[in-house]
């Protein structure tokens, strides 16, 4: 079955599914995800669409249509998806009619069943019923449930009211009484088994109303019961990606209305966690920095410094590199450019990383952003303690021992050491020209040491807090704390203030971007 989109340049492409596929639609809001999927159902009425703004409530647990009514309402549905603004109306999602709709067809289904299974009790086929009765609906249902994790089970009584048991809960309800979560879920079930084959099943983001511990069991056995259909999922949960990796992906980036920018790909199968959690950022650019993802400070300022833009932490230095590499090299991707910001207390600065669209920080670490001179002053501003900057800067530089200088210093002469070997990887064949001796210039090293001592002591002693910040790991000292209580804030409130402060300042944020390298900006040699 064809699926046409049109891109930014006016030319038209085409997304092939047959029986048995899924298609991912993954993108940031306003990238026309809903648009796309209705665009398409608006071509094949007659196929199911379970909006992501749909109301998800019965007026009642009772069959209340006659067969008349019931395709009255079906066909109501099928007008409603036709209309120009079909989307933004009540009269597209899952309403009343809807809903007592696709009750009553379960319930003609499930009764049609039960009479083909007596049929074939009387006619003495036995094996014949059982396995009629594997086709009943409401028996799948439960089948459904039981499998993606929903303590419930689905009965109707002989007034056609269908009521749900529950564990641990006393008495049953109607299914007008079940939570948001287990109607959507009755609901999609619903829709997949009653489903003609070959139809076209579009979910509108599911996890608006089941968490993915439910919606991803919930889909995949969908999948797997109905190998006849063809499956469209629009979402922005970031985890599903990596539950169906066998899918087919649309990355939307773009729309302006009538047309759309976006790549595709066959299968995420086997790609990097991080090249997958980038793609369901949907943004042309990624930055990869260091960092736990969720826990680092990094995050979060850079996405300050890097308006639209996918921030994605990743651990290490030789992480960030790693995930930079394996997303460019995807060629799919062609919308996607993918850089990484690593921090200057990493190796020393070559060419390889330049080559490799990694920039390094121009002070020691993220830490050291937060701390800047301009930054503590104008979070002091907003606490009314702007008198006291310098002051408690001077003090801030005092607490630099002679233990962290020498500390720091060792440190940048071990980079300068593993910068050399990472760049010249010592050759066994060399090694052996060498009559079995392997030289390290040490004086080198001794010098680089002795340079990096007398620069932090003389930033130190005249208390130039902005060198500090370049040279050391501030966070190994008392000097971070000393500020935040000289300014009365917790560690999460000055950093909060700070990014606040880089946030609301022009100014102040262009101060920052000096020290910030921005990987994506075309450089030359």
């Amino acid at each position: 079955m064809i699926f046409p989109i049109q891109d930014l340049n006016g030319v038209h492409h085409e997304i092939t599914l047959d029986e048995g596929q899924v298609l991912f639609v993954v993108g940031k809001n306003g990238s026309g995800k809903s648009t796309l999927i209705l665009q398409w159902a608006k071509a094949r009425p007659h196929n199911p669409v379970l909006s992501g703004n749909r109301e998800v409530s019965f007026d009642s647990s009772a069959v209340s249509l006659s067969p008349q009514q019931m395709q009255q309402y079906q066909n109501y549905y099928q007008n409603y998806i036709v209309q120009p603004n079909s989307r933004t109306t009540r009269a597209f999602h899952n309403n009343q009619d809807w809903l007592k709709g696709l009750i009553a067809r379960l319930d003609s289904h499930s009764s049609y069943c039960m009479r083909q299974v007596n049929t074939a009790f009387l006619s003495g086929e036995p094996e014949e019923a059982h396995k009629i009765t594997e086709t009943d609906p409401v028996l799948q249902i439960n089948q459904v449930f039981k499998a993606c994790g929903f303590d419930l089970t689905l009965s109707v009584d002989k007034n056609s009211t269908y009521i749900v048991s529950k564990k641990n809960v006393a008495d049953p309800y109607g299914i007008d009484q079940m939570s948001d979560g287990e109607r959507a879920a009755l609901i999609l079930i619903g829709t997949a088994l009653l489903s003609e084959p070959g139809q076209v099943i579009t979910v509108d983001e599911p996890e608006r109303h089941m968490h993915r511990s439910i919606s991803s069991p919930l889909l995949r056995e969908l999948f797997r019961r109905r190998p006849d259909l063809i499956w469209i999922v629009a979402t922005h949960d970031v985890a599903m990606l990596r539950d169906f990796a066998d899918a087919k992906l649309l990355v939307l980036y773009a729309f302006n209305g009538t047309s759309w920018q976006f790549d595709t790909l066959d299968t995420t199968h086997d790609l990097p966690e991080d090249v997958v959690d980038a793609i369901y950022g949907a943004r042309e650019r990624v930055l990869f920095i260091e960092g736990q993802e969720g826990r680092s400070l990094d995050e979060p300022l850079y996405q300050v410094l890097f308006p639209n833009t996918t921030i994605k932490s990743r651990g290490s230095c030789n992480e960030v590199k790693r995930a930079v590499e394996a997303l460019n090299s995807l060629g799919a991707l062609n919308s996607m450019k993918a850089k990484g910001i690593i921090d200057k207390d990493n190796e020393d600065s070559s060419r390889s990383l330049t080559d490799a669209g990694i920039a390094k920080l121009q002070v020691y670490a993220v830490e050291s952003l937060y701390f800047h001179p301009e930054v503590v002053t104008a979070v002091a501003l907003s606490q009314g303690k702007e008198a006291s900057v310098k002051a408690l800067l001077a003090e801030a530089c005092s607490l630099v021992t002679d233990e962290s200088i020498s500390r720091a210093a060792a440190d940048c002469a071990e980079r300068a050491l593993r910068s050399q070997f990472q760049a010249n990887p010592p050759r066994f064949w060399k090694i052996k020209e060498c009559a079995g001796v392997f030289q390290i210039d040490l004086e080198r090293l001794r010098s680089i040491e002795a340079t990096h001592l007398r620069e932090i002591t003389l930033a130190r002693d005249s208390a130039n807090w902005e060198q500090i910040t370049k040279l050391i790991k501030i966070k190994s000292t008392q000097a971070p704390r000393l500020i935040m209580d000289g300014l009365g804030l917790t560690k999460s409130g000055y950093y909060e203030q700070a990014r606040r402060a880089i946030a609301t300042s022009d100014q102040l944020k262009q101060v920052i971007l000096q020290l910030v390298p921005n990987p994506f900006e075309e450089t030359t040699s």
